[in-house]
This record gives C-alpha cells, sequence and structure tokens, in this order.
C-alpha cells in the first residue's frame, strides 16, 4: 500500500520485460493489480534451481547448516506443486539436491570467495550483495511512477571488474553452447541497464552505485550448474562485457519499451 497522497508505484521486472510481449492482461494482472504471474515454479527443474538459489544465499549469509536447512525445507515444500516427472528427471531429488549444495559449498569455503568471484559487502551494514533487490523510478507521471525492480543474484569482483553473477541451472552438457546464448540475451543487458541507472539515480546513495563509480570495468557472468546422474559440475562462463554503444542501444531499446508500458496504464489500455 501507498501511504495517503502519494501516487503509486508500478513495478515491472526483467522477467516481466523479456515475456509480455505487448499484452495488456499482463500488464493489468501483474503490474497495475500486483497479482502473482501464473507462471510459477511448476517444474523440477525450476524447483531445484529455486532450492540452490537459496542454498547460496544463506550460505553466503549466514551458514552451511542453516543452508541446508531452508533448501531442503523449500525443496520438499514445493514438491506438492510438482504432479508429474519425467522418468529422466527422477534423479532431480532430495538426496541429489543435498549433493549439489555440498559440492557448491567445497568451490567456496570461506563463503565469499566462490569460484572466481569475491563477493561485495554493503559498506553501510557490511551485508553481502547476495539476492541484492533493486526498485529503480524510470518513468514519472502526474499520476503514477513506474519502476524497474528486481534481484540481483551477486555482485563481486573478478580481476578488474565489478561482476553481476547469475546463477543458472541446466541438464544441457556442452558448456560453450549453453554460454554462447547469454552474450546477447536481454535480461543480462538489462542488468548492465540497471548498475548504469543505479549509479546515475542514488550514486553513492548506494552500495552498487557506490561499488560501480569505484571500478570503472563492469561484467556479467553466468556461474552455471550442470546437472548430470554421473557427474555435476560448475562453470563459469567468459565475461560478458558491453562497448558504450551496445549499452546506448540497448538503454534506447528498453526506455522506449518502459514507456509503451506507462502509456497502457495511463491511457487505461489493459481495461478494453
Amino acid at each position: 500500500m501507498n501511504p495517503p497522497n502519494q501516487k503509486p508505484i508500478y513495478k515491472v521486472s526483467s522477467s516481466f520485460l523479456t515475456q509480455y510481449q505487448g499484452c495488456s492482461k499482463r500488464i493489468q494482472r501483474e503490474v497495475v493489480e500486483r497479482l502473482e504471474s501464473n507462471s510459477g515454479v511448476t517444474s523440477i527443474e525450476q524447483l531445484f534451481g529455486s532450492a540452490l538459489h537459496s542454498f547460496r544465499e544463506h550460505y553466503v549469509r549466514f551458514d552451511y547448516f542453516k543452508a541446508m536447512d531452508h533448501a531442503i525445507g523449500m525443496f520438499n515444500q514445493g514438491m506438492s506443486n510438482i504432479y508429474s516427472i519425467a522418468d529422466k528427471k527422477a534423479f532431480l531429488n532430495e538426496e541429489y539436491l543435498r549433493s549439489v549444495c555440498n559440492t557448491y559449498a567445497a568451490l567456496a569455503p570461506n563463503r565469499t570467495e566462490i569460484d572466481g568471484l569475491s563477493v561485495c559487502f554493503n559498506g553501510n551494514d557490511n551485508t553481502p550483495l547476495v539476492e541484492e533487490y533493486f526498485s529503480i523510478p524510470v518513468i514519472e507521471t502526474s499520476e503514477f511512477e513506474l519502476h524497474l525492480s528486481g534481484k540481483i543474484d551477486a555482485i563481486g569482483i573478478i580481476g578488474r571488474h565489478l561482476v553481476i553473477e547469475d546463477i543458472k541451472t541446466t541438464s544441457q552438457s556442452r558448456t560453450e553452447m549453453f554460454f554462447e546464448r547469454f552474450k546477447y540475451s536481454p535480461q543480462m543487458r538489462i542488468y548492465a541497464y540497471v548498475i548504469d541507472k543505479l549509479t546515475e539515480v542514488l550514486g553513492e546513495e548506494s552500495p552498487i552505485g557506490e561499488l560501480r563509480l569505484k571500478n570503472k570495468d563492469f561484467a556479467v557472468s553466468i556461474h552455471a550448474c550442470f546437472l548430470s546422474k554421473t557427474k555435476t559440475t560448475f562453470e563459469r562462463s567468459n565475461l560478458i562485457t558491453y562497448s558504450k554503444e551496445e549499452t546506448t542501444e540497448f538503454a534506447s531499446i528498453l526506455e522506449k519499451q518502459l514507456l509503451k508500458i506507462a502509456s497502457q496504464i495511463q491511457d487505461g489500455a489493459y481495461a478494453k
């Protein structure tokens, strides 16, 4: 709820932007009415990935035991929404989740040095920047504000680069082919836009903006868990970087899309 006399704030996420395809009904449901998307966790692969995300967040923030308890609890609770599991995915069970979490923990024995990435910390409260929520004002009208919002899996340093890390799980076995598609992924480009926008709007008032001002080189990295019945591995992609021209071009495309959404809300197109 917004305080009295304050304009409503409508929020769109990167996943919404890549999926809504101009659908006015989705704008009404997920942005204006703020209802949950129907496309929740309905597959064993999605559930497994969510549980692994939970383990990583709690492992870095707290400790191994709290992380494992939270991940296993999430997984078992989510199983009630999974109606069928293909035979070839049957190995994605609680025992296998424990094994994968242990493999991850072995990569990061001190919890904040993860397979080449040094996790950054919030300078205000010294908390690690994992599962970091953001909500950035991008458009303001006389009636409402439109924010770009979401979560960043982790923010850290690799070499001289400030890096946004995105965790993925996949059953695909060809690592190079899997990583290749993310270079031009809208999600990765939105992350780059978010970093620039946070720095522009909030500067050093934002932990991310403060880090960006101190680190001229910026990149995105995919940290992928390749799931297999025989051998599970974690691999990191090469750093994904964008030129100033690429960043400017994408920002123009994204902002046109956001303006279109704002216009649909303003005109009440979603109600037609």
